[in-house]
């Protein structure tokens, strides 16, 4: 920013309190077993003091910075990229980006002394405005070369917040101690390299070697468990963490960055419905935006008749047989599609859906067979009913999400699964278990059937009914056709 230090973040004031108590909340950064990076961004006469003194002591003795006023550090370059504009977008009192490389344990002395700008609740909470260290959790922000011109090549992940810490007298004179500031870079030059392959059209690979250089990359951090209490941080399981110790909350590592991955939901899709393809393109954003996960695409696998004929066998169910099921599907996904893009939210990063062919034994099945080679990891999504994490088979190529059908199931999940991780009782590896913080529409495959059989309903009443559901006009006439012929038998 100037002289004036760097600005507080933008912060939307009216927010969803649900949605604040599902969001992940993650502190992601470049950092070693004793530094922690955050980015800040200066003018040039700010700048060249502070990398030629190593401190900020030096632009405050020439009269350019003040520990009077606050500052901000953030440990995401794509966010500090946003901010600055990639140091060539915005002005000049934007103009370089200095990395402050900061003792890992003075990190977690300034993280103990903060107090939340906003509630979990999403209330704004006063006791923030005179406290020395303020943290405020805003929208992660990624790469994205077609953003419009107003967000700078980035866009926001609104269910993942990215932390930005904020200092105020006497907490910001930290900034003037080499004990707590290990190192300071000029990596303006990253930034700006950065944004030249980005309007270039040059490959994400290209894009992150230029952003972190010599094998940088930005990972989920631990903290102590006391900290994550307190800035409401979300705990999962980590590959890397002491289950077993309870004074260390763990948020998911990223070792796994980028690396390639199909996400299947397993159902019996008797008959499709809304419910399937919100979770799966829940699954899709969580597996890219916070696990780091290329997805190369998402798929449903069917269940094969007989199974459907099995579980319906002794009740009024009707079964769909394996074509009616697979066109279905089929006809819904590509309605949901151009919805999609009407509103404009299929764009580079959106949902890559492969129809299904064929009926399979089970999601993992599925995305054995579909993968491109036995390296891809397999995403399988399962509804609350059914994510189980103990005593289950060790598969190193799988990962298993849950979307939770309700708020309350959510709850129930969690608090089960923290229990069971500090207990030792996940099966395998326990960051192979994740609980995604959305959950699903009140629709279900035996609602759909009720509308479907109802016989004091009119054709009509039905139509409209199974068009509210989300049905495609082909879709409920197959869905009609199937019933009617089904009742006959």
């Amino acid at each position: 920013m100037s002289a004036k230090n760097e600005a507080a973040p933008n912060q939307k004031a009216s927010e969803d309190p649900s949605n604040q108590r599902r969001q992940t909340r993650i502190i992601r950064a470049v950092y070693t077993d004793t530094t922690v990076r955050v980015y800040q961004a200066y003018n040039d006469q700010i700048a060249d003091a502070a990398v030629e003194a190593q401190s900020f002591r030096g632009a405050m003795e020439k009269g350019l910075w003040s520990p009077s006023r606050m500052t901000w550090i953030k440990p995401s370059a794509v966010w500090m990229a946003y901010r600055c504009g990639w140091t060539k977008l915005k002005d000049a009192n934007q103009a370089r980006v200095l990395a402050l490389d900061l003792d890992r344990t003075k990190f977690e002395e300034i993280l103990d002394q903060a107090v939340l700008s906003t509630s979990v609740e999403g209330r704004t909470t006063k006791k923030c405005r005179n406290q020395g260290v303020v943290v405020q959790w805003d929208p992660e922000r990624v790469i994205d070369p077609n953003a419009p011109p107003n967000q700078v090549f980035t866009q926001s992940t609104q269910n993942v917040r990215s932390i930005q810490i904020g200092l105020r007298r006497p907490a910001n004179e930290c900034l003037l101690d080499t004990q707590t500031v290990v190192r300071i870079t000029d990596v303006t030059q990253q930034f700006r390299s950065a944004l030249g392959a980005i309007q270039d059209g040059r490959s994400w690979n290209e894009i992150e070697a230029l952003l972190w250089p010599d094998g940088q990359s930005e990972e989920l951090l631990s903290v102590p468990s006391h900290i994550v209490t307190n800035l409401g941080i979300t705990t999962t399981m980590s590959k890397n963490s002491n289950i077993n110790d309870p004074e260390v909350a763990v948020v998911t590592t990223n070792k796994e960055m980028r690396k390639e991955a199909v996400v299947v939901l397993g159902c019996t899709a008797n008959p499709p419905h809304r419910g399937h393809l919100h979770c799966i393109q829940a699954a899709q954003a969580f597996a890219e935006q916070t696990l780091g996960y290329k997805v190369l695409f998402s798929t449903i696998a069917v269940a094969p008749y007989g199974y459907v004929k099995r579980k319906c066998e002794g009740s009024s169910m009707m079964a769909l047989d394996d074509a009616t099921r697979l066109d279905i599907l089929r006809l819904m996904m590509n309605a949901q599609e151009d919805i999609m893009r009407k509103q404009e939210t299929l764009d580079g990063h959106g949902l890559r859906f492969q129809a299904p062919l064929r009926t399979f034994g089970s999601a993992l099945e599925c995305g054995r067979a579909l993968r491109p080679s036995p390296d891809v990891t397999v995403i399988v999504v399962v509804g609350g009913d059914r994510f189980k994490w103990t005593n289950k088979p060790n598969h190193p190529d799988l990962v298993t999400l849950c979307c939770a059908r309700s708020n309350e199931q959510y709850t129930e999940l969690e608090q089960k699964m923290a229990h069971d991780l500090h207990a030792g009782k996940v099966s395998g590896d326990p960051s192979r278990w994740q609980l995604l913080s959305t959950v699903g529409p009140p629709t279900s495959s035996t609602m759909i059937r009720s509308i479907l059989m109802d016989k004091q309903a009119s054709l009509e009443q039905k139509q409209n009914a199974l068009k509210e559901h989300g049905y495609p006009e082909e879709a409920v006439e197959m869905l009609l056709s199937a019933t009617k012929a089904s009742s006959k038998e």
